[in-house]
């Protein structure tokens, strides 16, 4: 696979594509607010966390829920995702947050780099 993404500019040009993106892995706590996911079943969960991967310009990628674990593991360390590039504009998840800024879903892995 190609060098790993690291720049605004260049996940735009990958959009909708199965790439490797590299970034500061960023958990974002959302104080008071939550973000509610459609889970199976009809049920909804509420979480308090999500997880931005901020490139070398400074933009930021969503990756939103990630398990508690890996939160604590990887937490503003470098890493290299591999998942799905979604444009802001396109539902990133089933929440009731809107996607305002690109998405990373689909994901196969996130390693320390």
């Amino acid at each position: 696979m190609a060098e790993p993404i690291s720049s605004a500019g260049a996940v735009q040009a990958h959009l909708g594509q199965v790439v490797e993106v590299r970034g500061r892995y960023d958990v974002w706590d959302l104080g008071p607010h939550r973000v509610l996911l459609d889970l199976p079943g009809g049920r909804t969960q509420a979480v308090r966390q999500v997880v931005n991967l901020v490139l070398a310009d400074a933009s930021v990628l969503r990756l939103w829920v990630r398990p508690e674990a890996e939160m604590q593991a990887l937490r503003g360390t470098a890493v290299v995702a591999r998942g799905r590039l979604l444009a802001a504009s396109q539902p990133a998840m089933p929440a009731s947050t809107p996607a305002d800024a690109p998405s990373l879903l689909e994901i196969e892995s996130i390693d320390a780099a």
